[in-house]
């Protein structure tokens, strides 16, 4: 398995520690095709994109490595509470804070490989209002050595 499995892996695990009321979700890159009855407290991880940087003097290859964690709820009428928004996205806002600490201090659970979490950018919640549904999107930039 290769090292960026490791990562996605290592911040599912991560989740459900930190969120342990959380599932997976079964559809991350599209979640509106989720059924709504799977939605309520669901979770995603996926990769990004990646850069590399060679180290020719070490001989390790060096990885500068986009994930993206969504968190995804289901809320009953939505459209119709401008309050409700707002407190269910504080919420998710507040959650997604646990993570990043979680995350960034433990250098995703891997410190033999991870370097550091350099970058972490955090979207504003979206809410589909027709679905009840209002996911957050965070994502975080992994730096990781493998040897050549």
């Amino acid at each position: 398995m290769g090292v960026a499995r490791d990562i996605r892996d290592s911040l599912k695990s991560i989740i459900e520690a930190e969120l342990p009321d959380y599932k997976e979700a079964k559809n991350v890159l599209d979640v509106e095709r989720n059924p709504n009855v799977n939605l309520a407290k669901r979770y995603g991880v996926r990769s990004l994109g990646r850069s590399r940087n060679d180290d020719s003097i070490t001989k390790h290859l060096t990885y500068d490595h986009d994930f993206e964690v969504l968190i995804i709820d289901l809320y009953k009428n939505l459209k119709k509470d401008d309050q409700k928004q707002q407190e269910i996205a504080m919420q998710q806002i507040d959650a997604m804070e646990a993570l990043a600490k979680r995350i960034e201090s433990k250098k995703v659970g891997l410190p033999g490989t991870v370097l550091n979490t350099e970058f972490f950018t955090e979207d504003e919640p979206e809410f589909f209002e027709d679905q009840n549904l209002s996911v957050l999107r965070a994502t975080f930039t992994i730096k990781y050595r493998i040897p050549i």
